[in-house]
């Protein structure tokens, strides 16, 4: 949103009277985004008086809307007298631009709201566009902006205009903008309170990609925040929900060719699309982002939400491949890096502290020019053979180096296993009877379980978290000593 808003921004100090379009699917937070409108614009721009946004239903009340709004917010002194001036949009704007009490320094901005167009526009709409194109072409007194937000087809609109023979309203990349949902710390506010709050934020972003529909639902399902919670509320938002049912009003109305490609998306989950056919109808509808790879353009869903709801109702949809419905969401893993991504931070400074603790101490107590490793932690192998940290770091080296990897970035201590670099902490703890360093081993050995959890991208919850900060304080409490 703020992209969209900092675009609007420029757009409205650097034309006199220009528009700006927002399209995006039902519930993505387009309400909230017009108040957000409403009130930062006049801090963005001296002389900036913004009507509140109107949600669109006939051209009449619009006129009514427009007028009521201009004499609330003192713009005229009088009201139109003749019917036909408040009923038609045009000639209304003539009388506007001469009774408008703004000058040329001070800005006028519109809200509106067109809801959902599932087919072809209406003639509302289709006026409305109309006369704001033809407004750009006007002098003014004063500045005239209007940002209108809904959902509709764009393929459909530009085919309505060409066909009436009518000017387009806007142009994509220009003063035309897909709206996929609000920032991650919108999340926040959603949220109850919870020991991570900021890992929990992130992680409902994640599973909604910023709907913000869908994460209120989610959000208001549960007292106690936690990533189980998330998981479970998604299932049961994605099965039956009025948000859901928003969308799959949209999703059935799909064309055919938008059709196609989401059974593509749904059987391979990451679509190569090609620049004709780029999937403009299921970026718009909620469905599916833009990812690129080498160069070459793929879609895939726009959350997990979006493509638990789309499988738990995929036997509604007008799809061919009715093969599609029997696929178990229960066997699909969510793309949710967020936790993971903190854990495996953690691991990463726990393990790198500890083994150059080690190497360190080891180093201190080496009296000859072996390797400090050299009769350390010696055990019994897998192969049945007694052989010491040395040995076991030399060998792990060296198939490393079999797969073509350049071993020589890293240090012999690097090849330890997590198993080996607890049996050398509780040699040193033995050693030095330093309890605290023996305490420290055995953490160490039960973070293995989930170090590897995360290297084999598993999900894990906040408990796994919990322990790995209290394991590398303990850490650092036991190297300051």
């Amino acid at each position: 949103m703020r992209e969209i808003f900092d675009n609007i921004l420029h757009r409205i100090e650097s034309h006199a009277t220009a528009s700006y379009f927002v399209n995006g699917a039902p519930g993505v937070g387009k309400s909230y985004m017009l108040k957000e409108f409403e009130r930062r614009l006049p801090d963005e721009i001296s002389g900036c008086v913004v009507l509140p946004p109107y949600e669109l239903t006939t051209i009449e009340g619009f006129c009514t809307w427009l007028i009521t709004q201009c004499e609330k917010n003192h713009l005229i002194d009088d009201m139109p007298d003749n019917a036909y001036v408040r009923q038609n949009l045009d000639v209304l704007w003539q009388w506007l631009s001469e009774k408008v009490g703004l000058m040329k320094n001070q800005t006028l901005v519109l809200l509106v709201d067109i809801g959902a167009v599932h087919d072809q526009p209406n003639d509302s709409i289709a006026t409305l566009f109309s006369v704001m194109s033809s407004l750009e072409n006007h002098r003014w007194n004063f500045k005239l902006h209007h940002i209108v937000v809904g959902f509709w087809n764009h393929e459909a609109l530009l085919q309505h205009f060409f066909k009436a023979n009518l000017t387009f309203p806007y142009e994509v990349g220009s003063n035309y903008r897909l709206f996929t949902g609000v920032e991650v710390g919108m999340m926040a506010t959603l949220l109850p309170e919870s020991q991570y709050p900021e890992l929990h934020s992130q992680l409902l972003y994640e599973i909604t990609g910023g709907h913000l529909g869908a994460a209120s639902a989610i959000a208001q399902s549960f007292k106690e925040t936690s990533l189980q919670s998330m998981l479970n509320a998604v299932h049961h938002i994605a099965k039956q929900h009025q948000v859901t049912e928003r969308l799959l009003s949209v999703w059935k109305k799909l064309p055919t060719a938008a059709l196609e490609l989401l059974e593509g998306l749904l059987r391979q989950r990451h679509l190569h699309v090609s620049v004709n056919s780029n999937g403009e109808h299921l970026l718009s509808a909620g469905i599916a982002q833009r990812t690129v790879v080498n160069r070459q353009v793929y879609l895939r869903f726009q959350s997990w939400y979006v493509e638990l709801a789309l499988r738990y109702h995929a036997d509604e949809l007008a799809l061919n491949d009715k093969r599609l419905s029997q696929v178990d969401v229960a066997n699909l893993a969510p793309v949710l890096t967020s936790l993971n991504d903190k854990a495996y931070r953690l691991i990463r400074d726990i393990e790198i502290s500890t083994r150059n603790f080690v190497s360190i101490r080891l180093s201190l107590n080496n009296k000859s020019d072996d390797s400090i490793l050299k009769g350390v932690n010696r055990r019994i192998d897998s192969s049945n053979l007694l052989t010491d940290a040395d040995e076991r770091t030399r060998h792990e080296r060296k198939r490393i180096q079999s797969y073509g990897l350049n071993a020589d970035l890293n240090p012999q201590i690097a090849y330890m296993t997590t198993g080996d670099l607890a049996g050398v902490l509780e040699e040193i703890g033995r050693k030095h009877d330093d309890k605290a360093w023996l305490k420290i081993s055995k953490s160490v050995q039960q973070m293995a379980s989930i170090r590897n959890a995360v290297m084999h991208n598993q999900l894990v919850d906040e408990s796994a978290l919990t322990t790995l900060y209290d394991l590398r304080a303990a850490i650092y409490t036991a190297l300051n000593r």
